[in-house]
């Protein structure tokens, strides 16, 4: 087992002719997702599913860009699918993060904020060169709606 930089992968696949490219992604959250991420959204789901959310304190400075998983996989396939990418680096990520504090009020009451048409503060984005060349070169976003995901999250787990 190898455990290489990603420059290293590139050259590995280069030198060894593999149809290779590096996805890198940021917290993916989403029906059958693990809880191993250390990110807001999953401990913000996970304290929902166990009913302790109330009791949960979000700070205000925590924010996450974690991504659906449909969108995780759009961006998989599209970096697969799409002409010359073999040995390129793409990263996904949400491109404008979210308030921690918005997705648990969220997760409190997802009827009423769907009912709302609720749209997430506007935060600056993080400076990530490779997110914005991924988006550019793949004619890659993220779409999934906020309310709607976290909403399918929970009712995968529920049931």
């Amino acid at each position: 087992r190898y455990t290489l930089s990603e420059d290293n992968k590139q050259i590995f696949a280069a030198e060894y002719k593999l149809n290779a490219r590096v996805v890198r992604l940021s917290a993916v959250f989403g029906p059958r997702m693990t809880f191993e991420y250390t990110d807001p959204v999953t401990h913000l789901i996970r304290a929902c599913l166990l009913g302790d959310l109330q009791k949960e304190s979000v700070t205000l400075e925590f924010s996450s860009r974690a991504l659906f998983v449909e969108d995780a996989v759009s961006l998989i396939v599209k970096s697969v699918l799409s002409g010359s990418t073999a040995l390129k680096i793409f990263d996904g990520s949400l491109l404008s993060p979210v308030k921690a504090v918005e997705i648990k009020q969220i997760l409190l009451d997802p009827i009423w904020y769907e009912n709302k048409g609720f749209a997430p503060s506007e935060l600056p984005p993080w400076p990530t060169p490779n997110l914005e060349k991924t988006i550019k070169e793949l004619a890659w976003s993220a779409k999934a709606d906020l309310v709607k995901s976290l909403k399918k999250t929970i009712n995968y787990f529920k049931t």
